[in-house]
Parts: structure tokens; C-alpha cells; sequence
């Protein structure tokens, strides 16, 4: 029957971490981008140079620059039409034809069949230790839907293509999706649609680069060479729909202590500690019978309370200490909501309250039912 209180309090203490796991959402919005609509059919993509810098995080705007270099072939009639991209960040945008700048202006809703949604997951990065294997993260757009449409922001401009050859050259920063996985570093991720490109007249060939710091964990949907703090590949044709990366930052081995080891010690002193002083205290009451029941109890439930003040004292020295020592602009949203709010801390002080005050009654009442 002794075992009853032991595995209460067990109880408790799993539903207090899952209560901590989900307070804050995981995730934040960013921007899709892709391939220029609509394709031009009697326009060749002859090659593409395709840029994607994970360096500009660091300015803590959160936001990957972009850089797409079109050279191109209009094998027909001389055209002129307007051109659109996917990114809510038009007041980072600029657009140059033959080395001519172009005048962009923003577009509200732009719609995206189904068959040229972005990607929904991220490539893994490492091992998911809950898992017991490697998975990837979902991606969460700013997006509304209309019917089977999603519809995004972007910006347009006019294009006018003579026949022969031409440079385009589109340049912008996107603001990123993050994820947030039990880490103070957020899991940065992009979301790129190559499918448009495949509908023009034809697609030569694809020069892809990321530029990411080479201490970061990087993943990519498609095949790189690293290259110092580059990530290369070239590609004829396209290879495949869509572009998905991930990128993480790495924590010294004193932030992980600070953000991992420390809390689960922090928990499990105080609870010991709380369980622990109930027992002393049970045992003493049953010694001096039943008149002290009631003075050993609230001695119970004080002992709860201080050891779970030694969770709050751990929890906050340890999380202000790691928060010195992380870069504020890498830090996930997730990470600061939850730090922030009164209840993750209100459930760590609950816990050995709750389960010193279980452990005691259950005690008592075991005790107090013996013949």
C-alpha cells in the first residue's frame, strides 16, 4: 500500500510537465515564397541562381534574405505582363530587368492551387529522443483560405520581355517560420515553391546556395555540398516541387545545463524533499496520536510549500543565467512565453505542495486504518 503515494506523486509530476510542455504554442507564423506567377509559356528559364541567407538572422529581425537571379530567353512575340511574388514582406523588396530597377507594389491576396502549396514539414534535424528516431517539424504559413485556394501576400511588378535574352534579378528578406521544441534556440525553417517554374516554356538549370553559419545545424530537402558557411548544389531541371530547410543554433554546454539538467533536479530535490519531511512528519503523528494530527498536517503542507519555493529559486536563477548567455534575437517565442508566464511557475511550486500533502494523508490514513 506504500507504494500508492509513490506513484501519485509520480502521476502529478508527469501531468505538471506536459501542462509546462503545452503552455505557450510551438510555432510562429512566417512567409511562403516561391517561383514567379503566372509562368510565362513562351519564356525559357535558361539557368537560376537561387540564394537563400540564414546569416541576416542575427540582425534579430528574424528574416532570411532571398536572392533569385532569372536569366532568361523569350523565344517569341515581345511580352509584357505582370509578374507576382509570395512574400509578405514587400517593404524588403526590390526587383532589377536588364539592370533596370522595376517598380513593385503590394498585392493582398494572391490565390495558390493545390498543387503549388509549399511544404508542410521542415527536414529533420538530429534525433527526436521522444520519437526514437528523426522527424521534422511542421511549417505554419501566414495564409487564409477561400474556398480550395490558399490565398498570400506578395508584391507585383510589370514586366516587358523583347524577344532574345534578358536578367531578371528579384531580391527580398522573409520573415521566417520558427518552431519551438523544449529548446531556447528555435528551430528557423523555410518554405520555398519551385512547381511554378516548371510551367514555362522550359527550365534549364538550377544553381542553388544557402549561406549558413557553419556551427548551426543545417537540413535541406535536397542534396548539398557544404562549402565553409555556404551549403551548394547545382541541379538540371528542377528537383522537385518545392525547397524546405531548417536551421538551428547550437547551445554552449553551460546553457544546456542551465535550460535541461538544472530543472529536473531542481524538481526532483524538492520533491524529496517534500515527500520526505511529510513522511517524518506522518511517522511523528502517529506517535503522538491523534491530537496532533492536526498541527502535523499544516507542518506537512509548509514543508511542501518551501520545497517547492526551491523549484521556483532554481528555476528562475537558472533560466535568468541561460537567458545572459543566449543571443535574444535566435531565442524562440515559444521559449519566452513560457518562461513568462506566472503558471510555470505557480505548477512547479504545486507539485511537491501536492504530492507532499498526498503523501502525508495516504501515510496517515494507512497508518490510522491498522488495527
Amino acid at each position: 500500500m506504500r507504494r500508492i503515494p509513490l506513484l501519485t506523486c509520480l502521476a502529478l509530476v508527469l501531468l505538471a510537465s506536459n501542462a509546462l510542455a503545452n503552455s505557450a504554442p510551438p510555432w510562429t507564423d512566417g512567409a511562403p515564397v516561391g517561383e514567379p506567377l503566372p509562368p510565362l509559356e513562351q519564356v525559357e528559364i535558361v539557368r537560376e541562381k537561387l540564394t537563400f541567407d540564414f546569416l541576416r538572422l542575427e540582425d534579430g529581425l528574424r528574416r532570411v534574405g532571398v536572392k533569385a537571379v532569372y536569366h532568361l530567353h523569350n523565344h517569341g512575340k515581345p511580352v509584357a505582363t505582370p509578374l507576382v511574388f509570395i512574400t509578405p514582406d514587400f517593404d524588403n523588396s526590390s526587383v532589377t530587368l536588364d539592370g533596370k530597377p522595376l517598380i513593385t507594389t503590394e498585392v493582398e491576396e494572391v490565390p495558390i492551387p493545390p498543387e503549388w502549396s509549399p511544404p508542410e514539414t521542415s527536414p529533420p534535424l538530429g534525433w527526436d529522443e521522444e520519437s526514437g528516431g528523426e522527424l521534422g517539424y511542421p511549417i505554419n504559413y501566414v495564409a487564409w483560405t477561400t474556398g480550395q485556394q490558399q490565398l498570400y501576400r506578395g508584391f507585383q511588378f510589370d514586366i516587358a520581355l523583347d524577344k532574345g535574352k534578358h536578367t531578371m534579378s528579384v531580391d527580398y528578406a522573409m520573415t521566417v517560420p520558427t518552431y519551438y521544441h523544449d529548446h531556447p534556440y528555435a528551430y528557423f525553417q523555410v518554405g520555398y515553391v519551385l512547381a511554378p517554374a516548371g510551367s514555362w516554356k522550359s527550365f534549364g538549370k538550377l544553381d542553388l546556395t544557402v549561406k549558413v553559419d557553419p556551427s548551426w545545424e543545417f537540413a535541406s530537402s535536397v542534396p548539398l555540398a557544404q562549402e565553409g558557411e555556404t551549403w551548394k548544389a547545382t541541379f538540371e531541371g528542377l528537383p522537385a516541387d518545392t525547397l524546405a530547410f531548417a536551421a538551428h543554433p547550437p547551445l554552449s554546454e553551460r546553457v544546456r545545463w542551465l535550460t535541461g539538467i538544472f530543472p529536473m533536479v531542481a524538481l526532483g530535490l524538492s520533491l524529496l524533499l517534500g515527500l520526505f519531511s511529510a513522511r517524518g512528519l506522518a511517522v511523528s503523528a502517529q506517535k503522538k496520536g491523534r491530537a496532533s494530527f492536526a498541527g502535523t498536517f499544516v507542518r506537512a503542507v509548509l514543508a511542501g510549500f518551501f520545497a517547492g519555493l526551491l523549484t521556483f529559486i532554481i528555476h528562475f536563477v537558472a533560466e535568468s543565467a541561460a537567458l545572459a548567455l543566449v543571443n535574444d534575437a535566435l531565442i524562440a517565442d515559444g521559449w519566452l512565453s513560457m518562461r513568462s508566464r506566472t503558471g510555470f511557475f505557480l505548477m512547479g511550486l504545486a507539485v511537491p505542495f501536492i504530492a507532499a500533502v498526498v503523501f502525508f494523508a495516504t501515510f496517515f490514513f494507512n497508518w490510522k486504518a491498522k488495527p
